[in-house]
């Protein structure tokens, strides 16, 4: 009997049937009582991107966009519209002034904070869906919606992105009996020197106002090289000239007029002008570099003529030009105001459209709200001038890559993306709402 219970007995270090019964993995057990398979370990690539596709991220993220909007409206107050979409909504990065973060309270000074800009943010947000569908999302029926509407925003994030990349956007002024074939761009300015020499044609020379800041221009078809005098005014305002200060002009209209540098145009103003670049600009001898004349340019004065070499050339800083290989003709202005008013009720513009060649392409009638679509580019009335003859319209004109054209049918990106995040929408609620009745009638 002791002899049993000493071999029954346990002893330190040897381990018993009882305790490596015990010490077994117990298998799981599902809720209908039978042994449940163990989950396979997740993939490389899942463990990689499952951060990315943190739901935590996509909140964040929106909340980052939610903040850059707030700052760039708020911004708008001293910048024009198209600034603050450039430097903040298409950038990578942004710095925010403090006057903006304190909401115009403190007066300029030199601290900011970075920020991601729109670029940034809306990159992360593309990655990050995708990683989400990539990880997380199976496609069955009760997910179509959500499959639906989450194409819609991927859409809409590819059109915006296209927009910022290469949607060009201008002005084209026709004078009543008259054609252009150009388009103005009234954010950007250019230095354009034109010999008129040549009966039949114009030979020009347009420098970026860009090119300006960086130094000495010079250019093989100008017989004169070309330096910014001073601080080139992003807009200005015309004032008397003052006896009392040194004039830098030498030459043309800098001798009766002058200009001092005011705010630019704010993303606030009611009227949404545009604003007035101005330089001092001195024209150099190609062989000695001495001064020749220094001229005063501003953006909406009529072009100068600058005297050299025998030739009689013209000056002037304009809106960028670009040019198109077909005219348009203003066959007809017409516009109606409300009575006893100078609100515009209704402006139209009757036009034809020719060829290099000369010959008529179309014929159309451009009026509020009833764009003409032609050679990919959309046609806006958009203003007309009728203080005094001849009149003269001005059709905003924008290429937009986002606006796919097959033949006369004109699909929009954003339409589609949104259209697209509707249908997503009543899908899935619609789905829910049938398993909820289902739940209902068997209950």
């Amino acid at each position: 009997m002791e002899s049993n219970m000493e071999d029954t007995a346990i002893k330190p270090g040897i381990p018993t049937r009882t305790s490596a019964i015990q010490t077994e993995v117990q298998p799981e057990v599902a809720s209908n009582g039978t042994a449940a398979p163990r989950r396979a370990p997740k993939p490389l690539w899942q463990e990689i991107l499952a951060p990315v596709a943190s739901l935590r991220l996509t909140v964040a993220l929106f909340a980052l966009s939610m903040v850059l909007v707030f700052y760039g409206t708020w911004a708008q107050v001293d910048l024009g519209v198209w600034h603050v979409v450039s430097q903040y909504f298409r950038a990578w990065l942004v710095f925010i002034p403090a006057k903006v973060l304190l909401f115009q309270s403190v007066p300029e000074s030199p601290f900011a904070i970075p920020f991601p800009g729109g670029k940034t943010i809306g990159l992360l947000l593309f990655v990050n869906l995708l990683a989400a569908h990539a990880v997380r999302f199976k496609m069955t029926w009760r997910r179509s919606g959500i499959f639906i509407l989450h194409a819609g925003l991927i859409v809409l994030m590819v059109s915006e992105a296209l927009t910022g990349a290469w949607a060009i956007e201008g002005i084209m002024q026709i004078a009543e009996g008259r054609s252009a074939n150009y388009l103005q761009h009234p954010h950007s300015a250019e230095l354009a020197i034109i010999d008129r020499t040549h009966p039949k044609m114009d030979d020009t020379v347009a420098i970026p106002s860009k090119a300006l800041l960086d130094g000495l221009v010079s250019h093989e078809k100008l017989p004169f090289d070309i330096e910014l005098v001073g601080e080139y005014l992003t807009n200005s305002a015309e004032v008397a000239v003052n006896p009392s200060k040194k004039n830098p002009a030498t030459a043309g209209f800098g001798l009766t007029k002058a200009v001092v540098l005011v705010a630019e145009v704010s993303g606030a103003d009611p009227e949404q002008k545009y604003d007035a670049p101005a330089a001092y600009i001195a024209l150099k001898d190609k062989q000695t570099g001495a001064v020749i004349d220094t001229y005063l340019v501003q953006f909406w004065w009529v072009p100068q003529t600058v005297k050299f070499g025998g030739k009689d050339y013209e000056i002037a800083l304009r809106p960028k030009r670009s040019y198109r290989d077909f005219s348009v003709f203003l066959e007809k202005a017409d516009f109606k105001t409300y009575p006893g008013t100078k609100i515009p009720k209704d402006y139209s513009s009757f036009v034809q459209i020719f060829d290099k060649d000369g010959q008529k392409i179309r014929t159309a009638r451009i009026y509020m709200n009833h764009p003409m679509y032609f050679n990919n580019e959309t046609y806006f009335q958009s203003s007309m001038e009728v203080e005094r003859p001849p009149l003269i319209t001005g059709l905003q004109v924008v290429r937009n890559p986002s606006n796919l054209f097959i033949g006369s049918w004109r699909i929009t990106l954003p339409v589609v993306a949104l259209t697209m995040v509707g249908v997503g929408m009543l899908v899935h609620f619609g789905i829910l709402l049938l398993q909820f009745l289902q739940r209902r009638s068997v209950i």
